[in-house]
């Protein structure tokens, strides 16, 4: 089980280090709403220039419109499936993402429901765009957590295990709280 929380630690590590989450001194964040069906509905301002497009190509788009390469519905359909299990708790990750004029760049983004279907925060962050996507469904990482957590109360206190142990039960923590701020509407 350690392996797995270590392995599952890195990547979620490796991908929020990456996200670059505005704060309210830094600008507006970019925002999509989209129906049950996955179908642009809306978006605010930083979305739409972040995009390329207006509110009505934005309407008027596919929902593949801005991937690199295309959809695998298989992987979405067993992403889905994952995600809606966990209790649709956000889902974050990174992408590679192709601008309205062709320019493609690489963004991290939280997707979490909402009352007309999802709502999708986006951020531009280093990185080549052509990457594999990074995934994440939030609850997981928090069952890891607390999985961590159970399992540090078997160990006996200050052998190596154990210190790993507390290290990694500190870096989920602190990831998740980082991570589930960064999801939470701003006040």
């Amino acid at each position: 089980m350690t392996t797995n929380v270590s392995d599952r630690l890195q990547k979620f590590r490796e991908m929020t280090s990456q996200m670059q989450i505005p704060t309210s001194g830094q600008g507006a964040e970019a925002v999509l709403s989209l129906d049950a069906t996955g179908r642009y509905i809306g978006a605010n301002k930083p979305a739409l220039e972040l995009l390329g497009v207006t509110l009505a190509e934005l309407r008027a788009s596919p929902a593949d419109r801005f991937a690199i390469r295309p959809a695998n519905h298989a992987e979405q359909a067993a992403l889905r499936a994952e995600w809606e299990s966990d209790g649709s708790q956000p889902l974050v990750g990174t992408t590679g993402m192709k601008r309205a004029d062709g320019t493609t760049i690489r963004i991290s983004y939280a997707l979490e429901t909402a009352p007309a279907g999802y709502s999708a925060r986006i951020w531009e962050v280093e990185g080549e765009p052509e990457a594999p996507p990074t995934v994440f469904v939030v609850g997981r990482v928090l069952r890891e957590w607390r999985a961590a957590e159970r399992n540090l109360a078997e160990l006996l206190p200050g052998t190596p295990e154990w210190r790993r142990t507390v290290g990694e039960i500190e870096l989920l923590r602190d990831r998740y709280q980082e991570l589930f701020k960064s999801v939470m509407p701003q006040a």
